[in-house]
């Protein structure tokens, strides 16, 4: 793992053998979205963002209509990372990081990365500085990264909590898709959210087939440490309602049992999980938000045989 120290002004040098980075600058009030487009400009000049092309499908099952986005250029990105990695599962994207998809730090603890290989544009991921596993809970740091861009951008933001929740990397990061999300302007399972804002109540959609706690959120304060607290509130009742377990690992960090959180400004999502494939399939937090995707024509051909509600259910608990 790379050495690091934080500067005087609040970035961090990075210094990996004999490669040291310059400390990077923390992003503005008001300045994400002039920023995300600069660096995504930059990054596609220079070849660091590689798109995937897809062809977007619909399924519709149980009142939603599902999107299936098609590829098989999500191919070239895991024969990318074996190749980076040497076979070896050591190697660690974010630390250093790409500096031609950094698009800005975020507080002390945070930076804010363009994703290399995204379906979704200026998908955004919110990379702990120094590392922190995947598998560990989130924390009022967290939150407080995830507020700073909310308030700037609106959108899902996700977390997916292990290997298990279809998490690639095991470096602490949460993810940022902005809306629309493709043609629709909200996330297609959002239809089947019924909950109250005030005051805010756990509840359980009836609609869907797997254990779950959904949550209300209210408007958010202008104090956006405020704001974190209370997210972080509401996240470790959602872990509670929902039995996902917090526990010592090997190395004496805490772990966390596999879940999936979905957070946008108006609500909260957790869903535990018990695998992470249905049959080639990987799931991940889009999942639950009405997204799949298909790696070829047969994996299209079984979302559709089985259908996406019953594929969820497959992966998640009860």
């Amino acid at each position: 793992m790379a050495n690091t120290r934080k500067t005087e002004t609040g970035g961090i040098e990075t210094v990996e053998g004999s490669n040291t980075e310059k400390p990077v600058m923390d992003l503005g009030a008001g300045s994400l979205l002039e920023l995300l487009e600069h660096s995504t400009d930059r990054a596609l000049a220079k070849g660091a963002l590689q798109p995937i092309p897809s062809s977007l499908y619909f399924v519709r099952q149980a009142g939603v209509r599902f999107q299936v986005h098609l590829t098989q250029a999500i191919r070239r990105k895991e024969r990318q990372a074996a190749r980076e990695a040497g076979n070896s599962n050591q190697r660690n994207p974010f630390l250093p990081c790409d500096r031609d998809l950094l698009v800005a730090g975020i507080g002390p603890d945070h930076l804010c990365l363009l994703n290399k290989f995204n379906v979704f544009e200026r998908h955004l991921l919110l990379v702990t500085r120094t590392f922190q596993h995947q598998d560990s809970p989130l924390d009022l740091a967290d939150m407080l990264a995830l507020v700073t861009c909310l308030a700037e951008l609106d959108g899902l933001a996700f977390y997916n909590g292990g290997r298990v929740a279809g998490a690639s990397q095991m470096h602490k990061h949460l993810q940022l898709v902005p809306f629309p999300l493709g043609p629709d302007p909200r996330p297609p399972l959002e239809s089947l959210f019924t909950m109250s804002r005030r005051p805010p109540t756990i509840t359980r959609s009836p609609h869907l087939p797997f254990a779950h706690a959904l949550l209300g959120l209210p408007p958010p304060s202008r104090h956006r440490r405020e704001t974190a607290r209370a997210l972080l509130e509401a996240y470790e009742t959602c872990l509670e309602a929902t039995g996902v377990s917090r526990e010592m690992g090997p190395k004496g960090e805490l772990c966390s049992t596999p879940y999936n959180l979905l957070l946008t400004r108006r609500w909260m999502l957790l869903v535990p999980r018990r695998k992470e494939h249905f049959g080639t399939i990987s799931v991940n937090s889009l999942g639950f938000a009405g997204t799949l995707l298909a790696r070829g024509p047969g994996e299209l051909s079984l979302i559709r045989e089985a259908g996406p509600m019953e594929i969820l259910r497959a992966v998640a608990l009860r």
